[in-house]
């Protein structure tokens, strides 16, 4: 990943394995865009209940086609979520949806992008480095996202991954690091 954009890791794209059940799916990729949404909008509390709420519907709008039809073409990115917020037409969704503003359509747009890499690669590199400090932890939640996702398709029983990580730096502390 880069502000450059020469590699594209989409935010609602990653992570995804089609081995497990919709329903499956669909709890993963919700609790995924409620822990992205919660980085995007900040706040003390992190977000309310009926924000929640409203972006687990529009999480369900926008992954119906591509469970439907599994291509990478059919794969949500942010401005899909972006609209089925909007769609709601309520306040609390227009508040969610105007958070991810700059980030569909503002100069933080690098996630909202289907992605250019092949995550069927049987090595494959994140460089979270060059990210600027307003995307840093949304694209450390990415990578995790995709290498918990990447995880959990191992083709055979007793598979392992090997997870290597150069230059580790001090995780930022936030209500998504998991306590560590």
């Amino acid at each position: 990943m880069s502000e450059s954009g020469l590699t594209i890791f989409p935010a609602c794209g990653c992570g995804f394995n089609r081995d497990n059940r919709k329903t499956a799916v669909l709890f993963l990729k919700s609790d995924f865009v409620l822990s992205f949404c919660e980085l995007v909008m900040g706040g003390k509390n992190g977000l309310e209940p009926i924000e929640k709420t409203v972006i687990d519907r529009a999480v369900q709008v926008i992954y119906r086609p591509y469970l439907a039809d599994p291509r990478p073409e059919n794969m949500p990115i942010l401005s899909d979520l972006h609209a089925a917020l909007l769609a709601q037409h309520i306040p609390e969704a227009d508040r969610v949806a105007q958070a991810l503003d700059l980030y569909v359509s503002g100069s933080l747009n690098l996630f909202n992008h289907r992605t250019n890499i092949d995550i069927t690669n049987r090595i494959v590199a994140f460089d979270i480095k060059s990210l600027g400090k307003q995307l840093k932890k949304l694209g450390m939640l990415i990578v995790q996202d995709q290498i918990w996702g990447a995880r959990d398709g191992q083709p055979q029983p007793g598979a392992g991954d090997v997870v290597f990580l150069r230059r580790i730096s001090p995780a930022p502390k936030g209500r998504t690091d998991g306590g560590f």
